[in-house]
């Protein structure tokens, strides 16, 4: 099992993932990389950002959204309560919007990709 963006795993920019990808070792998980060094840098850490660099990297948003919801849970043995929306699962909604076109993604090494789709937070919901 593979992780990217969580420190002690597979971890760096993309440039640093796609080798293991193009190798036949994609993550199973994503994470953002917020930290003491990259909450001031220009890569927006955040994990919506992280999950559309995962998407530039050719992964469907249904594998981008697994690898930080259901993935994550079942590594740490959560699953089926955590990371699922299925009956007598905590409500925890992250509601986002597709935004089509051209996108320029930075790094905390300030590497620089381009893209063309990008999730924007709408709305949070629990329950």
């Amino acid at each position: 099992m593979s992780a990217f963006g969580q420190p002690g795993h597979l971890t760096g920019t993309a440039e640093d993932a796609e080798p293991a990808i193009q190798q036949g070792c994609p993550p199973d998980t994503i994470s953002s990389d917020i930290h003491v060094f990259s909450g001031n840098t220009p890569g927006m850490p955040y994990l919506p950002w992280v999950m559309s660099k995962f998407i530039g990297l050719g992964f469907s948003l249904e594998q981008v959204v697994a690898m930080a919801t259901i993935n994550p849970a079942k590594v740490i043995n959560r699953a089926p309560k955590l990371g699922t929306l299925q009956v007598g699962a905590p409500g925890d909604v992250a509601i986002m919007e597709i935004v089509e076109g051209p996108v320029s993604f930075v790094d905390t090494r300030n590497n620089r990709r381009t893209g063309q789709t990008h999730l924007k937070p709408v709305q949070t919901v629990t329950g």
